[in-house]
């Protein structure tokens, strides 16, 4: 008997030790797997990081950071789903974590979920309150919620945590700038410029800012610096031209394309804005020599790039130079590409109607009509009217009435251009019509 309890206890120790030589050795491997994953993430293996922490979850489902590592892996491969998927499970395991909070903010931040990724940002922030960084990324995704007023103040509490923090000062700048207040962006903005000089966001924030305020000089500080710290972006040399060209340095303007194209050459956008700008050089000032420069450079442009922009430009360029078949060419592809430049159709109209070709150009005139904006009546009202006089050129009875009724919505018309038009339906025979026309007329006074 006492062989027996002997032999039960010795068996007994041997699977505690066993046992517990397993769990040595299991936690050794976990700990091994974390660590191994860990050196991955920071040499920037995702991949490999996967893996490892795959295998710690593996050996230990229960543990919370396996989970948030392998979902921030995820998230370094910008992918996305998977990642919120293990963020959520570390979450439950340990709904106290506010870095897992915070990284669930950020998978929800990257697949443009704004509203969940700032509530996980204010639940990070719940757990702890010190963090200027989750601050900041809860105003990031509050702006982009369009939640302005809410983003300021995220950003507020960012700045009180740290001061220092670039881009809390760059997005109190922005939120004001979008709230249509372009002096209450200027500190901010400068004061991120100071802290971060390579902050490109800011400078460009601060040109735009400065533009609104019709400051010119700032504007162009800043837009010289971006060329200067981004040179490589054919977009900075041609921004800066096109700002040039606003403000009359049409000198600057060419010279900054020539370096710009020095280091691109043949860039089609660097080509496409400098025709632009001779374009609006020949059409100020009735220059064919600009006009010239203008086709040079855009049917360069366009023999790289087709672009409706560049072809509109171009028609202009050829109407400049007394070349209307070769306007109508080219505006004929501007207006059949999208985006239609605006503008193109009603050029398009006016090109054809100087040929007698009255449908065509009633047909381009109905279809730049269309495209006008409700922001812009002045625009659309010279349209209608300009409808009325092709149709009343083509003998478009009809169309002529339908749209000098339009016409009379508006209280500047041309009374006398309708009063014509009421004797040429009435001498057709389109009594009816005549008849509304007149009703109208008399109730507009």
């Amino acid at each position: 008997m006492r062989r027996a309890v002997y032999a039960l206890v010795a068996a007994l120790l041997t699977v505690v030790v066993v046992g517990g030589w397993l769990v040595v050795r299991r936690d050794r491997a976990y700990r091994e797997l974390v660590a191994r994953g860990d050196a991955a993430l920071e040499t920037g293996d995702a991949a490999v990081a996967i893996e490892a922490f795959s295998g710690a979850i593996a050996l230990r489902p229960e543990s919370m950071l396996a989970w948030l590592r392998r979902g921030e892996a995820y998230l370094a491969r910008h992918e996305e789903e998977p990642a919120l998927r293990d963020l959520r499970q570390a979450a439950q395991l340990d709904p106290a974590s506010p870095r897992t909070q915070e990284r669930l903010g950020d998978a929800l931040y990257d697949l443009g979920r704004f509203t969940r990724a700032a509530e996980q940002y204010e639940a990070s922030l719940a757990l702890d309150d010190r963090s200027a960084s989750v601050a900041l990324k809860l105003a990031s995704a509050r702006f982009r919620e369009g939640r302005l007023d809410a983003a300021s103040r995220a950003s507020s509490v960012a700045l009180q945590l740290d001061p220092a923090l670039a881009r809390a000062h760059y997005l109190e700048g922005l939120c004001a700038l979008q709230a249509g207040t372009p002096e209450a962006a200027v500190a901010p903005l400068r004061r991120a410029i100071d802290l971060a000089p390579n902050l490109l966001e800011a400078r460009e924030a601060l040109a735009l800012a400065s533009r609104r305020l019709d400051r010119r000089n700032d504007e162009l500080r800043q837009l010289e610096a971006l060329v200067v710290l981004d040179g490589d972006r054919p977009e900075r040399a041609a921004t800066l031209a096109r700002a040039y060209g606003r403000h009359d340095r049409l000198d600057l303007a060419v010279a900054t394309l020539g370096r710009a194209l020095d280091r691109a050459e043949g860039h089609p956008l660097l080509l496409r804005t400098l025709g632009a700008l001779w374009v609006e050089a020949g059409e100020a000032r009735h220059d064919r020599v600009a006009f010239e420069k203008a086709i040079e450079a855009l049917e360069a442009a366009l023999a790289r790039e087709s672009t409706a922009d560049g072809l509109y430009l171009l028609g202009r360029a050829y109407l400049g130079t007394n070349r209307p078949r070769a306007a109508e060419r080219v505006l004929e592809r501007a207006v059949a590409t999208v985006p239609v430049p605006d503008g193109a159709f009603e050029l398009l109209g006016e090109t054809v109607a100087a040929t007698g070709d009255i449908g065509r150009a009633l047909a381009a005139y109905q279809r730049a009509e269309a495209l006008v904006g409700d922001d812009d009546p002045r625009r659309r009202q010279r349209l209608i009217e300009r409808i009325v006089d092709l149709a009343m050129a083509g003998e478009e009875w009809l169309l002529a009435a339908e749209y000098g009724e339009r016409a009379l919505a508006s209280a500047t018309t041309d009374r006398a251009r309708l009063e014509r038009l009421l004797g040429r339906l009435r001498a057709h025979g389109f009594h009816e019509r005549a008849r509304s026309l007149a009703a109208l007329l008399q109730r507009a006074g």
